[in-house]
This record gives structure tokens, C-alpha cells and sequence, in this order.
């Protein structure tokens, strides 16, 4: 029964870790679309002037 318990223990803090990765990955390509609009708007500025 111990053995069943940890192993529930690693399952969810496996499972916890593998949330973090996904929504850190989530949160990089947000940045990354973000900063792409910025620079390309800020080189159409430059365009211009």
C-alpha cells in the first residue's frame, strides 16, 4: 500500500512538472508573437520616417 502511494506521489508531481513545461512553452510563444508584432511595427516606423 506505501509502495502504491508514493508511486501516486510521483505520478502527480510528474504530472505537475509536465503542466509547468506546457504552460511555460504556452507563455514563450506568446512572448515570442508578441515581440515579433513589436519589431515589426517598429521597423515599419523606421520604414517611414
Amino acid at each position: 500500500m506505501v509502495t502504491l502511494h508514493l508511486r501516486l506521489e510521483q505520478f502527480i508531481s510528474g504530472f505537475k512538472i509536465f503542466g509547468v513545461a506546457i504552460w511555460a512553452q504556452v507563455t514563450l510563444n506568446v512572448l515570442d508573437a508578441l515581440l515579433r508584432l513589436l519589431l515589426q511595427k517598429s521597423l515599419m516606423k523606421s520604414m517611414i520616417w
